[in-house]
C-alpha cells in the first residue's frame, strides 16, 4: 500500500503548485514557473501510472480503469462536494451587492480552486490509485502461487487450498485510530493438482487467533482447468467492483487459519 499512497501524494503536487500559482497570478513569471513545474511533475507521475496500468492490462489482463460503478460513485461524490461549496459561496455572498464581474473577481479563485481539487481527486481515483492497487494485489496473487507451489498434494486430494493474506486496508497498522473500524480483507486461493479439469464445490471456515469461527462461506460449483490456480471469490458484478478490490471475504478480526472441505467431479 505504500506505493499506492506515494503515487497519490505525488498526484496532488501539481494541484498544489497550480493553486500557489493561482494565488500569485499577478506575477506572470511565478505563474509560468509554477505551471511549468506542475506540468513536468504531472507528466512524470501520470507517465509512471500509465506504464503500471498498461503493464497489468497486457500481462495480467486487469482492466485499465476501475469498474464503472466505482467511477460513477466517485464522480457524483465530487460533483456533490463542488455543488455544496458553490451553494455556500453563493449564499454567503447574497448580502453583498456587486456586479457579476466583480462577484467572479472576488469568488472566482475559490471556485477554480475547488474545481481543481475535485477534478484532481477524481483523476487520482480513476488513474493513479488503481496503479498502486494493482501492484499490491499482484503481489498477493504471486504469494498465493508460491504457497500453492510448495504444497505436496496427496493422491486422493486433487485440490489444494491456502489462506494467502488477511490484512487491513488502512494507512498504518500500528495506528489504532486509522485501523479501528477497518475490516480484514481475506484472500484464499486454490489449485487443481489433477491432470484433468474438475468441477469443485467447497465450504470454508475462517478462524481467528482464539480458534473461533468468524465466518463460513460456500463456494462453487466452479470449474478448474488442469493445473489451474485461482482465487476463491464470491460472485461480483463486473461493472460494480474492480478486479483488484475483490477478496474472498471480510472479517472483523484477522483470520489466522482456515478449514475447508470440498466435493469434486
Amino acid at each position: 500500500m505504500i506505493f499506492t499512497y506515494l503515487l497519490m501524494l505525488a498526484g496532488l503536487v501539481p494541484m498544489i503548485l497550480f493553486l500557489f500559482a493561482l494565488k500569485e497570478h499577478r506575477h506572470y513569471r511565478i505563474l509560468l514557473r509554477c505551471l511549468c513545474i506542475s506540468l513536468v511533475i504531472w507528466l512524470f507521475v501520470y507517465g509512471i501510472a500509465t506504464m503500471v496500468n498498461f503493464h497489468y492490462w497486457s500481462a495480467h489482463e486487469m482492466p485499465f480503469f476501475p469498474a464503472w460503478g466505482e467511477i460513477n460513485i466517485m464522480f457524483f461524490l465530487m460533483v456533490g462536494i463542488f455543488a455544496i461549496i458553490f451553494a455556500i459561496v453563493v449564499v454567503t455572498s447574497l448580502p453583498i451587492r456587486v456586479s457579476i464581474g466583480e462577484w467572479f473577481a472576488q469568488y472566482g479563485k475559490v471556485l477554480v480552486a475547488m474545481g481543481m481539487f475535485c477534478l484532481t481527486i477524481l483523476i487520482i481515483f480513476i488513474f493513479i490509485m488503481p496503479a498502486g492497487q494493482k501492484y499490491a494485489y499482484s503481489l498477493v496473487l504471486d504469494k498465493g502461487h508460491r504457497q500453492l507451489a510448495q504444497v505436496i498434494p496427496a493422491a486422493d486430494d486433487p485440490v489444494s487450498v491456502v489462506l494467502v493474506t488477511s490484512e487491513q486496508n488502512c494507512f498504518s497498522r500500528s495506528s489504532s485510530s486509522s485501523c479501528r473500524d477497518s475490516y480484514y480483507e481475506n484472500l484464499v486461493m486454490a489449485k487443481n493438482n489433477h491432470s484433468q479439469g474438475l468441477w469443485v464445490q467447497m465450504e470454508i471456515a475462517f478462524f481467528n487467533s482464539r480458534n473461533e469461527v468468524m465466518d463460513v462461506m460456500q463456494y462453487g460449483p466452479v470449474y478448474f482447468a488442469a493445473g489451474e490456480t485461482k482465487p476463491i471469490l464470491p460472485e461480483y458484478e463486473a461493472d460494480q467492483t474492480s478486479v483488484w478490490n475483490r477478496w474472498t471475504n471480510h472479517t472483523k478480526r484477522q483470520t489466522t487459519d482456515i478449514q475447508y472441505r470440498y466435493a469434486w467431479q
